[in-house]
């Protein structure tokens, strides 16, 4: 238990699925889960991701959107912090939060989108 305290029972979701997906990888292409991490972007002050996935020496940012993203305003904060991330050539992964209800399908979609951004 890291004490991880998630935002939402989507979160949960993902991060469960993420650890399985961890479990379930040959040694050869272990990945690290790093929930909630802080980094300090240059022009856009401290960030905190849902989640930052490493392996086979890349990242991936993965973002859980809850229907409070889908307002004007804050769907164009997501693209300026998907922006960001970009810049420092690093892929941002949006999951809709209504994907959790179903983890396998949820479980299909983040390894199919480990897999592109970490091993493309």
């Amino acid at each position: 238990d890291l004490g991880l305290v998630c935002a939402s029972r989507a979160e949960l979701a993902v991060y469960q699925v993420l650890v399985e997906i961890q479990r379930e990888c040959p040694v050869q292409k272990a990945i690290a889960v790093l929930p909630l991490p802080g980094a300090k972007l240059r022009d856009a002050g401290v960030r905190t991701p849902d989640f930052v996935v490493l392996g086979n020496s890349r990242a991936a940012i993965i973002e859980v959107d809850g229907s409070h993203h889908y307002g004007r305003t804050r769907k164009a904060d997501d693209a300026d912090r998907d922006r960001h991330w970009g810049r420092c050539g690093i892929p941002t992964v949006r999951i809709a939060s209504e994907h959790a209800d179903d983890p396998r399908s949820l479980k299909a979609l983040l390894q199919e989108d480990i897999r592109r951004a970490l091993w493309r």
